[in-house]
């Protein structure tokens, strides 16, 4: 082999070991993109050609629309370069990919107002020419640019008139909507190789509740994990809890403060760890919003989906100030989306304007307001905050008829116009764009309440039950892929609280049609389950994308006791069942521990009771059936069940650190893809309520032959070994003879028996 060759094999060894290092898709992106000067050079190399088919398989896998959202104009830039020459050496594919990075740099070039460099990228996406004047725009507003030129592109560019009205109005959505849950927050992550800090900018959604009795203990859950105060990212969330009791004080609402409150927050559409305490504020800022408990058709007490905010909050309401050293990362990732305020402290706030001008300098035409405050209940007074659409009827009415006018061109008689608005504030739903599809679902006693994206009431439905627990799951997402959602719903009963539909799966189209009324339970096939009426715990509902299937298929788990096992069940949207699952132990088909690839197939972090360790299950959706291994225990009979037919089935003994985590087993944190040819899941063994960090296994799986490969740690995880070394309570280690232990003792289920990594590996090495 040449040694350039040679040189360039090791390099790309290199970036793979990097990116199966990073957890951030985008992050992963940018260590493709700048690795692409190394590989561009041989492009006419045949000797490079398999280079290339990876570096594009790779490429294609990570390069979607929600991992390029944090990216700046110049990495999106870089980026759509990488991919224009991938394009032209015709690698197949690539066109989608070159399309998703463009489209999301045209948004946000429209987003800073550089329109005249947007309309340019508009030409490379539709690969035509657009004669557009833009010369004599007048500068209002980035959004009102977007309307004049989608207007003049109207009659002479049909394609790109489609394309820009699409983001104008999505754009308006944002800066009409409001929401009672939600709040957009900003962070700072810095990269895996701790290189670089990124923003980011995630929604914080949160139910908040009063205790219905006189329990003056606040509860904070976060992800469906309770937290305690001494968190270190959520615990400031007890704090916004406090400031907010002391805010109803104020206030003179006592009926607030007498109560603990119980709060369930999660941010959407994110897997990342993040740490500090600035999402403070935006904790305080949801609960103030969900305690005041307003009435749905009346819009008050909203707040705006304009505004993204940082900064953290003490018990007294005051605002904390947040790290200078990242202030910028925050106001860029900002800069570069819709958002028209950021609310900041007061302290803050003379650094930001700095940091803004700085960006203005490049960007003149975007117009991103900073707001400071020294204390909560000046946020909740600001109006560009919190919004009281109510009192805002005049300016909304004339926003809406600026938007039938520009739309559809048609004149309608005035007295007419007014006496159609009229009724339509009454009875929202008589507007002609009122929003129909379900976005949310709002748990009643006995049952839900669809709610569409501006959270307006929509239809209901009720169960036979006594009583809807907060830990009933559902799901909406378009399952049948017609653009409107679905609802997957299915109740959870609670002890001594009867539920006749307990376990079943109800699925309703988006006009409350029902779709689906099944059992979930799978009788008769493993002890104890000899009745759907057994208590069976919460049901957990995902769906994903078959390519046979036109719609989505459906996977749910519920889980019993004594003996432990979790029942998984696949189907179709109509109620037909699929394949089925029976594991020996805890499995859930949640966000964090299952994923579909279209590879392999299922894919499930679980934990085998028997076995008293986590492990990784692969099961094909469509034809699996049985039970978990092993068959053999010493309480039950199991010489009965159906032997499951799963494709994969591995066992990750604990480490010597689990006899000081108070649990006697790991358990699954996330599993993930890395790339084409790997699939991660990472292995915790603290047990949550009680260490609070992170102890963490990464064991990396390959696809193509369903062996683990690698093993790596946490720094958490030898920070907390080497000071258990430094107590005498663990014996010290090499941590490269420690890791070739772990893979070693990986325990694959293989011909009806155990056999481990190391006995494979000495049998292969023994045949050859």
């Amino acid at each position: 082999m040449p040694e350039s060759l040679l040189k360039f094999t090791r390099d790309f060894i290199k970036l793979k070991s990097e990116l199966n290092s990073v957890f951030a898709p985008d992050i992963k992106i940018m260590h493709l993109a700048r690795f692409w000067s190394k590989l561009e050079p041989h492009k006419d190399n045949t000797a490079y050609k398999t280079y290339f088919e990876e570096y594009n398989a790779l490429f294609n896998t990570l390069i979607e629309l929600n991992s390029l959202k944090d990216l700046t104009i110049d990495e999106l830039q870089s980026i759509s370069n990488v991919a224009e020459v991938l394009k032209e050496i015709v690698i197949p594919k690539i066109d989608k990919t070159y399309n998703k990075t463009i489209s999301i740099l045209i948004k946000k070039l429209f987003f800073i107002g550089e329109f005249k460099q947007a309309l340019s990228f508009c030409e490379k996406y539709f690969n035509a020419s657009f004669n557009i004047k833009t010369d004599d725009i007048a500068e209002t507003n980035e959004l009102d640019s977007l309307r004049e030129i989608s207007l003049r592109a109207r009659s002479k560019y049909p394609k790109l008139y489609r394309f820009l009205l699409d983001i104008q109005i999505n754009w308006e959505s944002i800066q009409e909507s409001t929401s009672p849950k939600g709040v957009f927050c900003l962070f700072v992550e810095k990269d895996d190789l701790g290189m670089q800090c990124r923003g980011r900018m995630k929604q914080l959604t949160g139910r908040v509740e009063l205790n219905s009795n006189q329990d003056s203990i606040d509860e904070v859950t976060f992800h469906n994990q309770i937290k305690t105060p001494d968190d270190p990212f959520i615990g400031v969330a007890y704090d916004a809890l406090k400031a907010v009791r002391q805010l109803f004080l104020n206030l003179h609402q006592v009926d607030k403060t007498i109560h603990g409150y119980h709060s369930h927050f999660s941010i959407t559409d994110s897997q990342q760890t993040f740490t500090g305490d600035s999402i403070g504020l935006a904790f305080a800022l949801v609960a103030y919003t969900q305690l005041i408990k307003p009435d749905i058709t009346r819009f008050d007490k909203f707040i705006s989906s304009e505004v993204t905010l940082t900064g953290s909050i003490d018990a007294e309401g005051k605002l904390a100030p947040v790290n200078n050293d990242t202030l910028f990362h925050k106001i860029e990732r900002a800069f570069f989306s819709p958002i028209k305020y950021l609310i900041l402290p007061e302290i803050n706030l003379t650094r930001a304007k700095l940091h803004l001008e700085k960006l203005n300098r490049q960007y003149p035409h975007r117009h991103l307001y900073l707001i400071g405050h020294n204390n909560l209940r000046e946020v909740i007074e600001d109006h560009n905050i919190i919004r009281d659409e109510k009192v805002c009827t005049g300016t909304l009415i004339i926003r809406k008829i600026t938007r039938i006018n520009r739309m559809t061109i048609i004149q309608i008689p005035l007295l007419f116009l007014l006496t159609y608005f009229l009724t339509c504030l009454i009875f929202p739903k008589t507007w002609l764009w009122f929003d129909w599809n379900p976005q949310y679902v709002q748990l009643t006693e006995k049952g839900f309440r669809a709610l569409n994206v501006d959270s307006t009431f929509l239809w209901d439905k009720e169960f036979e039950c006594e009583l809807i627990p907060e830990l009933t799951s559902w799901k909406i997402g378009d399952f049948d892929k017609d653009k409107k959602n679905e609802i997957a719903f299915s109740p959870t009963s609670l002890k001594n609280i009867f539920c006749e539909d307990n376990n079943n799966l109800f699925i309703y189209d988006n006009n409350d049609k029902i779709l689906c009324n099944k059992e979930i339970v799978i009788c008769n096939e493993y002890i104890n389950d000899d009745t759907v009426r057994n208590a069976y715990t919460r049901v957990y509902i995902n769906f994903f994308q078959m390519e046979r299937f036109d719609t989505d298929i459906i996977v749910t788990s519920t889980s019993a006791s004594y003996p432990s096992r979790t029942q998984i069940r696949f189907w179709k949207i109509d109620g037909t069942p699929l394949g089925w699952y029976i594991n020996a132990g805890a499995t859930h088909c949640n966000s964090t521990h299952f994923l579909y690839s279209p590879k392999i197939g299922a894919v499930f972090g679980c934990v085998n009771r028997r076995m008293s360790c986590a492990g990784l299950l692969i099961v094909k959706p469509d034809s699996s059936f049985g039970v978990s291994p092993p068959y053999q225990d010493s309480l039950y009979d199991l010489s009965w069940v159906k032997r499951g037919n799963q494709l994969c089935y591995i066992m990750f003994p604990p480490t010597e650190m689990i006899a000081f985590c108070e649990t006697s087993y790991n358990h699954p944190h996330l599993v993930r893809i890395d790339s084409d040819s790997t699939l991660c899941i990472e292995i915790r063994e603290d047990f949550i309520y009680n260490i609070k960090v992170d102890l963490l296994l990464f064991y990396y799986l390959n696809i193509n032959t369903l062996r683990i490969y690698d093993v790596k740690l946490s720094d958490n995880y030898i920070t907390y070994y080497n000071k258990l070394v430094s107590e005498n309570k663990l014996k010290p280690v090499n941590w490269d003879s420690f890791k070739q232990k772990l893979l070693d003792t990986v325990t694959y289920w293989i011909d009806s028996t155990w056999v481990t990594e190391g006995q494979l590996r000495t049998l292969e090495n023994n045949i050859k």
